[in-house]
């Protein structure tokens, strides 16, 4: 049986921002925190905060957990 991890992350909705919020614990402790543009991305770099924690020769992420500028969209009524 694997052993539970003693990293956890939480990821909600930052309200009328309309970005995400994001946090590592590690034994109920906040090791790190942050916010993102969508909630994959949040997630994303909630696992790589708690990753690079855990195991510091992870630092450089794949190119897929990079939160890019999203493209601005303006949608006009017709």
């Amino acid at each position: 049986m694997t052993p539970k991890s003693p990293y956890n992350y939480n990821v909600s909705s930052n309200g009328a921002a309309h970005d995400w919020y994001w946090q590592v614990t590690r034994n109920q402790e906040i090791i790190t925190r942050g916010i993102a543009t969508t909630q994959v991305l949040a997630r994303a770099k909630a696992m790589r905060a708690a990753l690079s924690h855990a195991d510091p020769g992870r630092q450089n992420a794949p190119p897929y957990l990079e939160d890019p500028s999203p493209p601005s969209f303006g949608f006009e009524a017709t």
